[in-house]
């Protein structure tokens, strides 16, 4: 029989930084309440399954699912994760949680020098293929009568801010931002949506931008911020302040919060 505190936790581009801590810091923060089934998605399996073997050993970790797959890749969505739509109407969930994490930096180029297959692919993984994905998750969870269903969005201040060469990247994240908060008018009796702004981190993400050597304007700010005053936000604590939004749960669905909004001590632009 299932227990009534039966918890699904979907994480995307859970692989690497900030999605890999995602996973870990909910089953800190959520474990001793709950019992956990993790579902984890992204690109790269090797990292998941270490990750997943980790989880494993946690308090309150009943189960985890590594699914490789490619989000971007919308044609064969459906097909690609099946499993979710099945694993969600296959018990009693007291709580499902979504992270839309996966994404990436797109093309950083001025407009008129990009191509058109890789603004397609940029799309299809940070916009198109995150919708998709989202509906079929929350059909399954209506379909399965669940009752409580979170999702985050991992959001950006570039979501608000047109930053020179990154187009693909600021109009992705404004695409997402809109998104989720139009799903926190569509079902608010089930359905809490909060879009989380988690600052500037030391990830791979960042590794691309420094490769580029940009000499001025925002993106030479962000690498300024990463490498040469290593005043970048750590992933961990970061984190942690979601996981505090998550249980207070008090934050007004549809609403975007940013980290340096809770915790400005760590706001390397002020």
């Amino acid at each position: 029989m299932s227990s009534e505190r039966d918890t699904l936790c979907i994480v995307t581009g859970a692989s690497r930084g900030f999605g890999a801590e995602i996973v870990r810091q909910f089953s800190a923060a959520f474990g001793t309440d709950y019992s956990i089934t993790f579902v984890l998605l992204s690109r790269s399996l090797a990292p998941m399954e270490s990750l997943a073997a980790d989880m494993k050993l946690r308090p309150g970790v009943s189960h985890v699912h590594v699914i490789p797959v490619d989000l971007g890749a919308v044609d064969r969505m459906a097909e690609d994760v099946a499993a979710v739509p099945e694993l969600l109407t296959s018990k009693s969930w007291e709580h499902v949680y979504l992270f839309n994490n996966a994404g990436s930096l797109g093309i950083l180029k001025q407009g008129a020098d990009m191509g058109c297959a890789g603004v397609r692919d940029a799309i299809n993984l940070n916009v198109t293929g995150v919708i998709i994905f989202t509906n079929l998750v929350l059909g399954a969870v209506r379909a399965a009568g669940i009752r409580s269903c979170f999702v985050v969005n991992t959001s950006s201040k570039m979501a608000e801010m047109a930053v020179s060469s990154a187009s693909l990247y600021c109009s992705g994240k404004a695409a997402r931002k809109m998104y989720h908060e139009v799903l926190a008018l569509e079902a608010p009796d089930t359905l809490r949506v909060l879009n989380y702004g988690p600052g500037v981190m030391h990830t791979a993400m960042q590794d691309e931008i420094q490769a580029l050597k940009p000499e001025s304007g925002a993106l030479a700010a962000l690498e300024d911020v990463v490498f040469k005053r290593k005043a970048a936000t750590p992933v961990d604590e970061s984190c942690r302040e979601l996981m505090k939004l998550l249980a207070k749960n008090e934050f007004r669905s549809g609403e975007t919060v940013d980290i340096y909004d809770l915790r400005p001590d760590l706001n390397p632009f002020s």
